[in-house]
């Protein structure tokens, strides 16, 4: 019999540890403390998520750039572009070809018209005093 009282003893011991307040205590504190680590992790995951969906547009954002750049770079290569600049620049025009200069509406030509007359008045002034100049010797 003594063994049996005794048995009965220890799980009442045992069952008294856990049902103690301290061990509840302590209980609480584990639960809270990982509840406290999780919604860290949480928060530091969902940190993470939304900075990689940033990160996500960017890459879209900056490979659209890349493909319209292409385009571009692909139509400053191409040879008619080439040809399109230099007559502009230097004024040419192909054989065969006719340049139209489109005029504003309501913008005076008269003073134009003068500068030229002028321009080739002062020239043909020039040329004349040439040839009086070379016809006297």
């Amino acid at each position: 019999m003594k063994r049996g009282f005794s048995h009965n003893k220890k799980k009442k011991n045992i069952f008294t540890i856990f049902s103690s307040k301290l061990v509840f205590f302590v209980l609480i504190l584990i639960l809270s403390a990982m509840v406290k680590i999780g919604f860290e992790k949480f928060k530091e995951w969902n940190f993470a998520r939304n900075t990689l969906v940033v990160q996500e547009e960017k890459i879209k954002e900056e490979e659209g750039r890349k493909g319209n750049l292409k385009e571009v770079l692909d139509y400053l290569r191409d040879e008619r572009y080439l040809v399109r600049i230099v007559k502009e620049k230097l004024n040419l025009v192909s054989p065969g070809e006719k340049v139209i200069v489109v005029v504003p509406e309501g913008e005076d030509f008269s003073q134009t018209k003068s500068n030229e007359t002028e321009t080739e008045s002062f020239f043909g002034r020039v040329l004349q005093k040439f040839r009086e100049i070379f016809k006297r010797e």
